[in-house]
């Protein structure tokens, strides 16, 4: 059974989905499990920029594809739909205002059930920490 569930998880791509979202103001973005919000870039930090409108701002994270910031620009007007929780506007999709479409990952990480998602849960990402490895193996009883 416990095989089954991993290969059926394994199975899901978990992209994000294209289907357009209609945008709402920014003041109106509540935890979901998809949203869209239309907006100015008033900031960038990295992989994260200030999405504003007349009704306020928030702060989107793009993932992995966002490093640098070349994403956006700022004074540009983009669409972001995503998810909204815990303060961040997590974007899947963003649309710049000339139409043209980004496809970003998953916000925090590889897309869960895929290998690099596993190797991440036990510790066996891009920088194991072995040590640490090492000592949470002998602590469980194995040499």
């Amino acid at each position: 059974l416990a095989l089954g569930a991993v290969g059926l998880s394994l199975a899901q791509n978990g992209a994000p989905s294209t289907t357009p979202i209609a945008p709402v103001a920014i003041s109106a973005l509540v935890p979901s499990g998809g949203i869209a919000a239309k907006g100015e870039v008033a900031e960038i930090f990295g992989n994260k920029f200030v999405l504003q409108d007349g009704t306020g701002r928030a702060l989107v994270e793009t993932g992995r594809q966002g490093e640098g910031g070349t994403l956006v620009a700022k004074g540009e007007t983009v669409t972001v739909q995503g998810r909204f929780e815990n303060g961040f506007l997590h974007a899947a999709v963003l649309t710049h205002g000339d139409g043209n479409r980004v496809l970003l990952g998953p916000a925090g990480g590889p897309p869960p059930g895929t290998l690099d998602w596993a190797k991440d849960k036990v510790g066996l990402g891009a920088n194991p920490d072995v040590p640490a490895l090492t000592a949470s193996v002998q602590a469980a009883g194995y040499s």
